[in-house]
Formats: C-alpha cells, sequence, structure tokens
C-alpha cells in the first residue's frame, strides 16, 4: 500500500486555467483553506480526496501540537491525507522550523520528500495561492519558502537517525510524519519491533521542538508490531480507524459499501482482515485452518442428542474469571454441529441462566457436564444453589474431570483433547450452526480456534470446551452414559434433580 502511495504521488497531474491566478480568487480559496485542513486538501489534490473525508481525516485535521500515532485500514487515506493535508499546508502557511519526513530506510524518506517538492512545482494553482518557491532542492534536504515563512523538508529514518537536526535559526522539528517504519518481514521479528518503538519514543520525540506536532502512522499487522506497541504504552494519543464499526457497518460508507466490505472480507486471509482491516491483530497457530469453519443450517428434526460442555477457568474471584460454554448437537448424519458457544467474564448466576436458556432451545439436549479438575464446583455450587432456590427447576448438571479423558489412543492434557477436533474439521463433520456464527462469543472461539498452537494453551477455554464436548458426545451415542472415559464412578450428586 505504501508503494502505491509513492506512485499516486509521482502521477498527480494538477489543472489550473489563468482565470482561477487571480487575486480575488486567491482571497476566496484561502479564506477556507488557511482554516481547515481538509478544505486545503480538496482545494489543491481534487483528484485524490474525491470521496467525502472519514472519521480518521477529521481526527488527523484535529491535531495541532503533541505526540500522536494512528492505524487504520488499507486505502483508509491516512499517508495521502497526513502528507498532502496535514503537512503540504503546514509548508503552505509557512510555519517554520523543520518539517521531518521518516522511514525505515533514508532512501525513502528521501524519496517522499523529493515527491512533495515535484508536486509543488506541478500545482501552479497551490503555488499561486501560497507564493511557493523551492530554494533548495538536494535530495533528503528541501528548502521550500511560502509568503509567510520558510519550510525545511528534511528526510531521516530509523536506521539512520537524525543526526541533530537545526534550521538555519537552530529551530529543532517542527513537524513530522513518522511512516514506513517497519513491513511484514520486519515484525516478525520482536527486537526489531523494540527498536524501531524505542527510535519513536527516543531519538524522534526528543529532536521535537515544545510546540511541535509529530504523527506516526502504521497498519497493525500482528499484536507486536511498533504502532500496536505504541497504542499499548500511549492509549491517549493513538486512534484506531477499523473498516467496520461496532455494530458491523461501513466506517467510510461514502467509499466502501457494507456489501464491498463483506466481499473483501471473503478475499482476505482471517489473519491478515482481523490484523489490518479490523486492528485486532489475530495470531494463527499452525494446526486450524480458517477453511475448515463452515456454517450450516440446522435443522432441529435432524438432531439426534445434543450437550454442553462448561469449562469454568479456575480463580479466587468467582465472578471474574473466564468461563466457556460449548454445546455440541449430532445428527443423523453422523455430524458434529456447535450449536451454542460462550465465552464470558461473567457471574456464575449468569452462567446458569444461560444454561438453562440453553437446555431449553436446544433439541434433545441430555446433559451439561461441569469440568471439576481443580475443584471448580466448590467455587460454583453456592451459587448454583442459590440460583436454584430462585429457578426451582435444577440443570442436569453433570460433574468430570478433563484428566480422566485419557484413553489408549489420547492423552488427558488439554492440547491433546484439543487435537482431536482436528480431524473431524478437516473432514468436514464439525460443523457450525449459522445462528451463532455472527456473535461476539464465537469470535472470541474463533481467535482461540485460529491461534491454537501459537502461544501454549492458555486463554483456550471456548476451544477446549468444544473438544470435551466432542469427546463426551461421542461416548454417551456408544456407552449412554457421561461416565468418565477413565471408567471411575460417581454417585448421582441430589442438585441433580430429574435429570436421566
Amino acid at each position: 500500500m505504501e508503494a502505491e502511495f509513492d506512485q499516486l504521488l509521482d502521477r498527480l497531474q494538477f489543472e489550473s486555467v489563468e482565470t482561477d491566478l487571480t487575486p480575488a480568487k486567491r482571497r476566496a480559496r484561502r479564506k477556507n483553506t488557511d482554516a481547515c485542513d481538509m478544505a486545503f486538501a480538496k482545494t489543491y489534490f481534487p483528484k485524490v480526496f474525491t470521496h467525502e473525508f472519514n472519521d480518521l481525516h477529521r481526527h488527523i485535521a484535529s491535531l495541532d501540537v503533541g505526540r500522536y500515532s494512528v492505524s487504520g485500514f488499507p486505502q483508509s487515506g491516512k499517508s495521502a491525507f497526513l502528507f498532502l493535508g496535514k503537512g503540504m499546508r503546514r509548508i503552505a502557511l509557512g510555519m517554520g522550523g523543520i518539517f521531518n519526513v521518516s522511514a525505515r530506510d533514508i532512501r525513502k524518506a528521501e524519496a517522499r520528500t523529493t515527491s512533495l517538492t515535484r508536486i509543488i512545482k506541478r500545482n501552479r494553482l497551490l503555488s499561486y495561492d501560497y507564493g511557493l518557491t523551492i530554494e533548495q532542492d538536494r535530495a533528503g534536504y528541501h528548502i521550500i519558502k511560502a509568503d509567510a515563512g520558510t519550510t525545511h523538508l528534511v528526510a531521516g529514518s530509523v536506521n539512520t537517525g537524525l543526526r541533530s537536526l537545526v534550521d538555519d535559526d537552530f529551530k529543532r522539528i517542527r513537524f513530522a510524519i513518522a511512516d514506513d517504519l517497519y513491513d511484514k518481514e520486519s515484525v516478525r521479528s520482536e527486537l526489531d519491533n523494540q527498536r524501531v518503538f524505542e527510535w519513536i519514543t527516543g531519538e524522534l520525540w526528543r529532536q521535537l521542538e515544545d510546540d511541535a506536532l509529530c504523527i506516526v502512522p502504521g497498519n497493525s499487522i500482528n499484536e507486536g508490531c511498533p504502532i500496536n506497541l505504541l497504542k499499548k504504552a500511549y492509549p491517549d494519543q493513538h486512534y484506531v480507524f477499523p473498516i467496520r464499526r461496532g455494530d458491523g457497518t461501513s466506517a467510510w460508507p461514502e467509499r466502501y459499501t457494507k456489501e464491498e466490505i463483506d466481499t473483501k472480507e471473503a478475499e482476505t486471509p482471517a489473519d491478515v482482515w482481523h490484523s489490518e482491516y479490523l486492528d485486532d491483530p489475530l495470531e494463527i497457530g499452525e494446526v486450524f485452518d480458517p477453511a475448515w469453519i463452515h456454517p450450516v443450517r440446522v435443522r432441529p428434526s435432524k438432531i439426534l442428542t445434543s450437550i454442553t460442555a462448561v469449562d469454568p477457568s479456575y480463580g479466587e474471584s468467582p465472578s471474574a474469571c473466564f468461563k466457556a460454554a460449548a454445546t455440541l448437537s449430532i445428527l443423523e448424519s453422523h455430524e458434529v454441529i456447535l450449536t451454542g458457544i460462550w465465552i464470558r467474564r461473567e457471574s456464575y448466576p449468569a452462567l446458569f441462566r444461560y444454561l438453562r436458556e440453553v437446555h431449553l432451545r436446544t433439541p434433545n439436549h441430555r446433559a451439561i457436564l461441569f469440568e471439576d479438575d481443580f475443584s471448580q464446583w466448590a467455587f460454583a455450587q453456592p451459587y448454583y444453589m442459590h440460583w436454584l432456590e430462585l429457578e426451582k427447576t435444577p440443570l442436569p448438571i453433570v460433574r468430570h474431570r478433563a484428566k480422566d479423558l485419557k484413553t489408549e489412543h489420547r492423552a488427558a492434557d488439554k492440547e491433546s483433547r484439543i487435537m482431536t477436533l482436528v480431524h473431524p474439521h478437516q473432514t468436514g463433520l464439525f460443523k457450525y450452526d449459522e445462528r451463532i456464527t455472527g456473535s461476539s462469543d464465537f469470535e472470541l472461539y474463533r481467535r482461540q480456534y485460529l491461534g491454537f498452537g501459537k502461544h501454549g494453551t492458555k486463554k483456550l477455554d471456548g476451544l477446549d470446551a468444544a473438544a470435551t464436548a466432542y469427546i463426551m458426545i461421542r461416548a454417551y451415542l456408544e456407552t449412554g452414559s457421561f461416565k468418565g472415559l477413565g471408567r471411575r464412578k460417581r454417585e448421582r450428586p441430589s442438585w441433580a434433580g430429574g435429570f436421566h
């Protein structure tokens, strides 16, 4: 996308007629363009800014002094507006001092500054309105004079540094855009990401005047890339612009319709979509393929039996720890369908309300398997008993220990349990009820599914619950019992009520 922007700068053509180059028309134009980045961009670069401005543009336009970072989806117009709206207007207004353009490589930064000076030379309307002339046109160091003052347009880079930049009046940087500081290859290195982050917050920021403005744009390629390090370290100074709003609608409807966004999502790999377009990096593991997620429409009459497995994360605060509940149904065709998923950090009463709803609405729902490896039920039981006093109708809860799921061919650890889901997904036997795939709970589950194998076995509650349900529902069909596969015997608890 950066290469496309540079090509855009080089291809820009400007049209002006002599009748536009009059003092009266200049005054009329500058009445608007002097006061607003967006009016400036529309007036002098109409072939670039052909759509209505978006929220990211408006945010950038509102920045005046300080250190900021912005992340937005590809083709959101962040670089174009930064350079042609924000940066070029500061040159035109003759604000003075150094305008620094930094990139990862000095050649990239020098090429960018050269493109900007060429634009000034070609844009007769802009040059006439603000009296712009190029006094020095050396690669990486250009001096541009406007009616109101002189700007030193200077290139810098992460690799070469800034070398204590000062202008003729010994002023440091008054405006800086640090773009293209990393790429898809460099972000694989945590050391490189940290190096870029420290260059921004150290060398670049130290070179700024007190009244300077510095903006670092970037794409959220992965969780550890420099723009996300800035977002985490300075959240109040960062602005995020994903392609979709929280309600799923287009964040820039004048440019991209919802249907166009849906098509783009279908054509884009899941990890790229989540990171660069939704600004929510998704770590992809090496086990589950995104293409294995098959949403289907389920006919209730075809469901043979259904169960729910609950994985309550162990924690000292029963209301704060994550809890997951996965409901599986087996069809007459022997396909297994995930018909319900709940992954939330909510209280046990909220969990029991959800389980009651699932039990009532799911055809042939037989049991709720409650993992009790670390005495989680000791935390949950008081809440359940209080809930039962209010609801009067018990839930078909069966306690089990995941570590007892060991068999001749299967280990009992979490990773081995989850690995049992690979074959049915790969062969198309494990599918997903289309009614649940749009929920926030399913999105958490999907992230766990795609990230499995990347960073150990933590935060996999929903995926582990689905694996347990898959193992136990097949065991139930074979044996008619939910006894642990380790063949231990348990007395049926009195609170299980009417479960059969």
